[in-house]
């Protein structure tokens, strides 16, 4: 794909201030034969190669839920931790 062609797909179907993962190798990216990299991005364009990064980034996101879970979890124990505590000071208080 050129840059061109990716930069219209990109504004086409994202929003400018929208976040995005995204992966991209110019053909700056080894030095080779003439014509070598031309094939490369014919060759991903045609085969489903994409499916390897889509199950790869499913994965990703999966351990990025359960990370933030894992967060949410542990706030709400301080939270839960910090009232008992008030609620006790105030039960001594009131003694």
């Amino acid at each position: 794909m050129k840059v061109g062609t990716l930069i219209a797909r990109l504004r086409k179907n994202y929003d400018l201030d929208q976040d995005v993962m995204a992966f991209v190798i110019g053909s700056e990216y080894k030095e080779s034969k003439a014509g070598v990299f031309d094939r490369a991005v014919e060759i991903w364009d045609s085969e489903d190669i994409l499916s390897v990064f889509q199950d790869y980034l499913n994965d990703l996101y999966i351990d990025a839920e359960f990370q933030v879970t894992k967060d949410e979890q542990a706030e709400d124990a301080v939270d839960s931790y910090l009232n008992d505590l008030a609620e006790a000071e105030l039960n001594e208080q009131n003694v």
